[in-house]
């Protein structure tokens, strides 16, 4: 009560000061300009947005553009981006070939048959203009044809045409040549022929190379880290069971050798596939995030990766071109390598790309390839890690050595 009795004491000294309206009036100025001011505030962001909008409406074509380019090449740049993208670009550039470079084989193709024609009718009007068939002069005129229709043949054939009715330019024979370009592998077999396809092949190849290298980067990652995690999981596998056949001996009470030798064998193990700085204790759980992190493959793991793959195309091939299993590996060996002698190739055995069925064996080539092709990058990156893991080990060892010279020496001195 002692507290309300002196508010109202207040209240009544301001009353009767006649303070009360200036306080009212005070207040009343100090709410209208905090109202003002919440007004303004609100117009400034209100305006501001507007502008923003406003800017937003008045680019939007251009913005939207840019976002969408940005996000096209961050998807291209994505594993699954890069292999749609060099599928697209063989596709690409198996149309663009035999657009260019069909016109000119069928032109040749009724060009050879006039020289034939012509051939035949020269040789009739010899034959017909000497009634008495003089040997020696029919001889003479026959052999000045004979040479050069030789040398019209011979002519055509370095072009890289032949005498049959085979078709050169089909979507199978194009398709893969537009593989040998930007793999750098380069059988030899189809080749362009005009100014045109060596111009196109030139720049081809300036954009499929970087595009090949990047596919090699980024499938190369994908199966490198696959193949790890499952070289991990079973060495993981494998270590469990080791650990079962210790307690199983530990329950029958072994002796202090056996206990040893088995600790012993089971950590080397360990230590093999893992890093030497990241491997857990014996009792515990070798964990998920570092199975693809601190496995270390060993290089006979990705020799035996190599060799079955070029094994397994090899006896693919040699049942499909009728060759022999030597020939058909080694046809893999030297495409998977980027050699390309040019000595075999797919699609002889055929004899022309657009028998039936063969334009599926054709891109099955062609898949098989490019997954060998990042399987062996695979495989000589993880070799790579291996021996760099090495000699990061040999370098420590022997710096320990090193430190344990310099204190030998010091302490004897």
């Amino acid at each position: 009560y002692g507290d309300q009795n002196c508010g109202a004491n207040n209240c009544n000294s301001i009353l009767e000061s006649g303070s009360y309206d200036k306080t009212v009036n005070f207040i009343t100025v100090k709410m209208h300009s905090t109202y003002i001011q919440m007004m303004l505030d609100k117009q400034k962001l209100a305006d501001k947005n507007r502008h923003l909008y406003e800017r937003r409406v008045r680019k939007s074509i251009k913005q939207r553009f840019k976002d969408c380019l940005r996000a096209m090449l961050a998807f291209f740049f994505t594993q699954v981006g890069v292999c749609g993208l060099v599928v697209a670009y063989t596709i690409a550039g198996a149309f663009l070939f035999m657009e260019i470079e069909a016109p000119s084989e069928f032109l040749f193709r009724n060009n050879l048959k006039s020289l034939r024609d012509e051939v035949i009718s020269s040789l009739w009007n010899i034959t017909y203009n000497y009634n008495t068939l003089h040997y020696e002069q029919w001889k003479d005129g026959v052999d000045t044809k004979v040479k050069w229709y030789q040398d019209q043949i011979v002519s055509h054939v370095k072009s890289g045409y032949g005498l049959d009715n085979e078709k050169v330019w089909s979507f199978a024979a194009a398709l893969m040549y537009c593989l040998t370009i930007y793999t750098t592998i380069g059988y030899g077999n189809v080749t362009p022929r005009t100014a045109w396809g060596k111009g196109a092949t030139i720049m081809y190849a300036l954009f499929g190379i970087p595009l090949m290298l990047l596919y090699m980067s980024n499938l190369g990652d994908i199966l490198g880290k696959t193949f790890k995690y499952i070289y991990a999981r079973l060495c993981r596998i494998r270590t469990k069971r080791e650990r079962m056949i210790q307690r199983d001996k530990r329950a029958g009470v072994p002796t202090i050798n056996d206990k040893a030798s088995s600790e012993t064998e089971t950590q080397g193990k360990i230590k093999s596939s893992l890093r030497k700085n990241d491997v857990p204790a014996q009792g515990e759980d070798v964990p998920e995030i570092l199975l693809v992190t601190t496995v270390i493959v060993p290089m006979s793991a990705c020799i035996t990766v190599m060799i079955s793959y070029v094994i397994g195309g090899g006896i693919l091939f040699a049942e499909w071109e009728k060759w022999d299993y030597i020939d058909g590996s080694y046809f893999c060996f030297t495409s998977l390598v980027t050699i390309g002698f040019g000595d075999f190739v797919p699609g002889e055995a055929l004899g022309d790309f657009d028998v039936e069925g063969s334009t599926v064996k054709m891109i099955m080539c062609y898949i098989y390839i490019l997954v060998g092709m990042a399987l062996i990058a695979m495989c000589f990156n993880l070799m790579q890690e291996e021996v760099m893991h090495n000699i990061r080990n040999i370098a420590g060892r022997l710096k320990l050595l090193r430190r344990a010279t310099r204190r030998i020496r010091n302490f004897i001195k």
